[in-house]
């Protein structure tokens, strides 16, 4: 196996990612405020401090909420929960008291993106991606962003929209 190391950012919302453009390409993303950012190796299996909680409720992982340890699959679960706003116009879970929040990522099923938005048309497909990248186990969810990205690019809507674009 190829050894992996990268950035685990730990509080992926909107408000942390911008769409500017640059010289050569339609779009390019930015992600802003790495005050919780890691260095990681994927391999290393402690990277943070042990029940401490850190994010925003609203985007957290199940394991996030738990206080436990954060990896790679933290963001995925995290860009899977933008991903869901962007397709259905809802966060999978909703709640004005923190906690409850919590408890949610940790224990309520997201509800059917197809379900919760009938008339934005998702594709099966989609919606199946987005619910393995939002599961609670995060061994259950993809293990890379390249296979997250990868599962992405095989759905309806990905053949319906613009051509492929270059991955920086």
């Amino acid at each position: 196996a190829a050894h992996r190391s990268g950035i685990v950012h730990r509080d992926l919302k909107p408000s942390n990612v911008m769409l500017t453009e640059t010289t050569g390409t339609d779009d390019f993303v930015k992600l802003l405020n790495f005050g919780l950012a890691r260095i990681i190796d994927v391999d290393e299996p402690t990277i943070s401090v042990p029940k401490m909680v850190t994010g925003t409720p609203s985007y957290m992982s199940p394991e996030q909420a738990r206080g436990e340890k954060a990896d790679h699959r933290t963001d995925i679960y995290s860009a899977s929960v933008i991903l869901y706003g962007m397709c259905t116009g809802k966060k999978p879970f909703k709640s004005d008291d923190p906690m409850e929040l919590l408890r949610m990522h940790m224990n309520a099923a997201p509800p059917s993106p197809r379900k919760v938005a009938p008339d934005k048309k998702i594709s099966p497909q989609l919606e199946r991606v987005i619910l393995r990248a939002l599961e609670k186990d995060r061994d259950a969810r993809f293990y890379h962003c390249d296979e997250f990205l990868a599962a992405l690019e095989t759905v309806p809507e990905a053949r319906a929209s613009a051509p492929p674009r270059r991955r920086g």
